[in-house]
């Protein structure tokens, strides 16, 4: 015999409830599987970082030099035929693509002697190139016209750009070399390891006389597409041109304006540091090959040091 009993259904309260209940669990989730995927995307820029530290070092057993450009904005008569988009002023990451697996970009695109405007290079991405954690990097190739780049060559982009030293002579942190001889150059004569001029000291290995655990060689940056290569000297995110590819440590990593809110795009003068898309700090492999993360509150004195060769400071990360 069928039982006439009804069976009990939820009522709207108790309905409300659950969901309110899976709301806050979701909130509560939420933040944690963010975190999880920025640490997972770290992960993969610090290897980027590894990988292009080991290729500078295994060109550097070719070549006995770390990390040189080809540029020539400074010499007479002009070396590489000038700094412009004509000219074959090839980035230290264009000249270590061999040595990253990049050697069909490198031969096809007839490097390192083929002006950057006519090289069929200049506009692919390079996976290794990219921080995961930029989203807006990740476009690929851009249209990209700077003063460097006066022509809107197509241009494949660059998260990681190499490390100038400290001296720098413009905006809010102008800062003389350490070892008071270079001035605040700091594309000529950079107290860095990567600076636009580098090929004409080359750098081995032994002339980091600070040594090279206690040295930067490459850190981040981060892309606007709204606003790409916008300032006075042209400074973009092409991996292709020399200039496009260094920045310095005089400016605080993710440096701020007074109001705690990050320098515009256009402002050149404070904007040429190291900056990335993970929160509170910026990750930079150092020139013995090794990648550690540099949180934002780094005192700017030490952190200045670690991007000199041979300022004969005793440093180290805390």
């Amino acid at each position: 015999m069928l039982s006439n009993a009804s069976r009990r259904a939820f009522t709207l309260v108790e309905l409300l409830v659950v969901i309110a209940i899976i709301g806050v669990l979701v909130a509560l989730l939420l933040p944690a599987v963010q975190a999880a995927r920025e640490a997972a995307r770290r992960m993969s820029c610090g290897n980027s970082l590894k990988q292009l530290a080991l290729a500078a070092h295994n060109r550097h057993d070719v070549y006995n030099t770390l990390g040189d450009n080809q540029y020539g904005d400074y010499s007479a008569p002009t070396a590489f035929g000038g700094p412009f988009e004509n000219s074959s002023s090839w980035s230290w990451l264009a000249l270590q693509l061999p040595y990253m697996e990049g050697d069909n970009i490198y031969s096809q695109g007839g490097l390192p002697t083929t002006p950057l405007n006519t090289s069929k290079a200049t506009a692919q991405v390079v996976k290794g190139f990219l921080c995961p954690s930029d989203a807006e990097i990740k476009i690929g190739a851009y249209t990209e016209k700077s003063h460097y780049m006066r022509t809107s060559v197509l241009a494949g982009l660059t998260s990681y750009k190499g490390v100038q030293g400290s001296n720098f002579a413009f905006g809010s942190w102008i800062n003389p070399s350490a070892d008071g001889v270079n001035s605040t150059e700091a594309w000529e004569k950079g107290d860095g390891i990567i600076y636009a001029m580098n090929w004409q000291k080359p750098k081995t290995i032994t002339k980091i006389e600070d040594g090279s655990s206690n040295t930067f060689m490459i850190g981040e940056d981060i892309w606007n597409k709204d606003v790409p290569g916008a300032n006075r000297y042209g400074k973009g995110f092409g991996w292709a041109h020399t200039v496009h590819t260094m920045l310095t440590c005089a400016i605080p990593p993710n440096a701020k304006q007074s109001n705690g809110q990050p320098f515009p795009v256009t402002d050149f003068a404070n904007r040429h540091g190291f900056k990335s898309r993970h929160p509170a700090g910026v990750q930079f492999a150092f020139c013995d090959g090794s990648v550690k993360f540099v949180n934002d509150s780094i005192p700017l004195g030490l952190y200045r040091a670690l991007a000199t060769i041979s300022g004969r400071e005793v440093v180290s990360l805390p």
